[in-house]
């Protein structure tokens, strides 16, 4: 499903971020405009260097780190500061410094907490009342697999952790809440209940809140006394980086802000560059944050200078020469190989997957090519035919159909009262109204003018359904006016994939989706079928500008997003209930002698239908490694799913080694191609490696580099031994640098409380 969205996610992010860089540049200037009276800056505290810290400025600096670029991806969110490339999320919520401050400030803190907490418990996040299993808390973890432990953590375990913790916690969960835009998450979510229903999306889902606690803004997720402290630890460390020495010019920073927003309009619009000059739009950004250019550069100065001091400090780290000697160690073996992998789409994570592939696997194989071999891409596969009488779902024909639609309810509103009162007091009029509305059914009015009474007599409710039922009967009694209105309507192009079933068709009101399907077939190109409907409610125009010549059968890949899967594996296994409870009967049945539903036993009768692929994975497992599965394993899901993996590609591999070809090129076999990619892998680096050597033209064995992924390769070349890579110093300089981080803010706020150069009390 998810490849959908990658494809066309750079169209989709273009179109919803241009709307916002528009939106910022001309309803901002607006505004703005006029300017802000000036206020009388009043004395806060004084920083560790004697200077003013004003009240004002520690407003204007909370309200400057409240919002950067990065929340531009929240729809929630109705200003975005494009000025700020992200000082609150770089310089504390990536490092230890946000922990640390919030450690120090405990006390003051503990308010906001527990209001901050108080609203992520009470928040409801978007759930299809349909669908409950389509919600925006699964597509978060689809994004960020780690999500689920952090959100579970911090809201089942709050009341027993420290503040420490819960904002760490919270600082985990924001920054995974700024890397993909809500925008894209709906559309995620509308994809899903489109492909669950086949019908419109939720209409609820277009205003739903889909973020990932419900906290939107930096007030929102550390509150006001935090951004406070870390204004004031800013304008702190700005003073002491002015005591080392450290300079920075007003040009410089003045370059610095505006490099950050030409950095967000690349972000939120690559493609198109907005019309305004860039020195236009910085003065827009800063009008609309209630400030002068000259208080927005001393605010970003600042920052500038408290992140050299950091930087210095940094710098100055030196990595022990006997750990880095230790690390590089003896000279390290490199290889360069064509890795092979499995694609995406076979690397099974759930029984249900494997179910499906099962079905897909013994729907489109020889009867006894998959009876003995379930776990290995199919060799010998049926005619299209038989695939068709088999799994009607599974063949089908692509169609490209130009098409309008009106629905009859919404057609009818265009029908003014005084057409409407007309119809109504004719004799066919009045007589339909009489036969549907047993209010009226015994009425004796015989004029116009008594039935316009007997009409006006009715309650409003009763009145204004009679008109509306009264309007559709006009359009319904006049099929000219409906298609009058059908060829007014907006014509759409949809590609369609059309199985002889009908029922991956896009389209509402399709009672017989199968006749709609014979009837396509029969349609031939530019040929055009109007006033379509099956229940009179729901009217269809259709035009069919390309239709492919054969049908062909669906990919794996295909078939599951479709839907197709899903409801073959329920069918089978609603057939097989039947049968697999006689031979145990009591497993299945409830205390009061009644069958369980098949949906509380699901997995149990899958084991029992599918057991001969099972037993399969369990002697392929017996046979490579030489001994038997334990218990665990044989019940767990992630046995049967690893080795499924590792059964497909020793066959492969095997035939890789015979130089036989692996990788095919028609659309239905191609889909079990390996990924072929060149690598260089390193000894040290992956334990498989540890013992096998490193031999040009050899084939490894079936491994997992990476947890799983099984893969295998050849070896292309022996390369040069490898010396420590910079990303290897930087994993050795983190601790030092953490420790050097904690050095320095402790430095800092000793300072700073010694001086008392920082002030919680008050409301900004």
């Amino acid at each position: 499903m998810l490849n959908f969205f990658r494809k066309h996610q750079k169209g989709i992010f273009v179109v919803t971020t241009g709307v916002i860089i528009l939106s910022f540049t001309v309803f901002g200037t607006m505004g703005s405009m006029g300017g802000a009276p000036q206020v009388k800056e009043e004395l806060l505290v004084r920083a560790i260097d004697g200077s003013v810290i004003s009240l004002q400025k520690v407003q204007r600096m909370v309200h400057f780190l409240s919002s950067s670029h990065l929340d531009s991806k929240d729809d929630k969110i109705a200003a975005v500061n494009l000025l700020n490339d992200g000082a609150l999320e770089k310089q504390f919520l990536e490092s230890s410094l946000g922990k640390l401050l919030a450690e120090k400030i405990a006390v003051d803190l503990q308010k906001d907490m527990e209001k901050i907490l108080g609203q992520v418990l009470s928040f409801s996040s978007y759930r299809n009342e349909q669908s409950p299993f389509i919600s925006a808390e699964s597509v978060w973890s689809q994004f960020s697999p780690e999500l689920p432990k952090v959100v579970r953590e911090l809201t089942s375990q709050s009341f027993h952790l420290s503040l420490g913790r819960k904002f760490e916690l919270l600082s985990q969960a924001r920054l995974h809440s700024q890397m993909v835009p809500s925008s894209f998450i709906k559309r995620i979510l509308a994809y899903q209940e489109k492909q669950a229903s086949h019908a419109e999306t939720d209409p609820a889902l277009a205003y739903a809140d889909v973020s990932l606690l419900g906290l939107h803004s930096a007030k929102d997720w550390f509150g006001e006394t935090y951004l406070k402290a870390v204004s004031q630890v800013i304008i702190n460390g700005a003073a002491l980086a002015k005591k080392q020495g450290i300079k920075v010019t007003s040009q410089e920073v003045r370059s610095a802000l505006m490099a950050n927003l030409q950095h967000a309009i690349d972000l939120l619009s690559p493609e198109k560059k907005p019309e305004a000059n860039l020195y236009q739009i910085f003065l827009t950004q800063v009008r609309n944050l209630g400030m002068t250019e000259v208080e927005c550069i001393d605010l970003w100065k600042d920052v500038v200078l408290f992140r050299k001091l950091i930087e210095v400090s940094m710098d100055n780290i030196a990595v022990d020469p006997a750990a880095l000697a230790a690390l590089q160690g003896p000279a390290k073996d490199q290889m360069k190989v064509k890795k092979y992998s499995l694609p995406s789409h076979l690397q099974i994570r759930d029984l249900t997957s494997f179910w499906k592939l099962q079905v897909y696997l013994e729907a489109i194989s020889s009867k006894k090519h998959f009876q003995e071999h379930p776990l290995l891409a199919p060799t010998e596969l049926l005619s299209i035919d038989e695939i068709e009488k088999k799994a009607p779902d599974l063949v089908h024909r692509n169609y490209v159909l130009q098409y309008a639609e009106i629905d009859k309810k919404k057609a009818a509103s265009h029908i003014g009262l005084k057409e409407t009162w007309s119809w109504q007091l004719e004799e066919s009029g009045w007589a339909w109204i009489k036969k549907q509305y047993p209010s009226l059914a015994k009425s004796s009015a015989a004029t116009k003018d008594d039935r316009f009474a007997a009409l006006e007599e009715l309650d409003l409710k009763e009145r204004t359904e009679i008109d509306r039922a009264s309007r559709e009967q006009i359009l319904a009694q006049n099929p000219a006016k409906m298609k009058e209105l059908l060829d007014a309507s907006e014509k759409k192009t949809v590609s369609v994939s059309v199985t002889k079933s009908g029922l991956d068709l896009p389209f509402q009101g399709l009672s017989n989706p199968s006749a709609f399907v014979s009837l396509l077939e029969q349609v031939h190109l530019q040929e055009k079928i109007d006033m379509y409907t099956e229940d009179q409610q729901h009217y269809y125009s259709f035009c069919v500008l390309e239709k492919a010549v054969s049908r062909t059968v669906k990919t794996f890949t295909e078939a599951n997003t479709s839907g197709a899967l899903r409801r073959m594996l329920d069918k089978k296994l609603e057939n097989a209930y039947v049968e697999v409870r006689k031979k145990d009967s009591l497993a299945y049945m409830k205390k009061d002698g009644s069958w369980k539903p098949l949906s509380e036993v699901t997995e149990k009768v899958a084991r029992t239908v599918f057991a001969p692929a099972l037993k399969a994975i369990a002697q392929q497992y017996k046979t490579s490694t030489g001994k038997e599965p334990t218990k665990e394993q044989l019940e767990s899901t992630a046995f049967y799913t690893d080795h499924w993996m590792v059964s497909f590609l020793q066959k492969s591999l095997l035939d890789a080694e015979s130089g036989l070809q692996i990788n095919k090129e028609d659309a239905l076999s191609s889909q079990w191609n390996l990924v072929q990619e060149e690598e260089i892998l390193e000894r040290g680096k992956y334990e498989a490696l540890s013992a096998f050597p490193f031999v040009e033209g050899k084939w490894s064995p079936v491994l997992s580099l990476v947890t799983g992924k099984p893969c295998f390769f050849q070896i292309l070349q022996n390369l040069p031994p490898a010396s420590v890579s910079k990303a290897e110093i930087e994993r050795l300089k983190a601790p030092l640098k953490r420790e050097t981080e904690k050095q320095l803010f402790e430095k800092l706020f000793s300072e700073i409380e010694s001086k008392h150069a920082l002030s919680l009390k008050g409301v900004l």
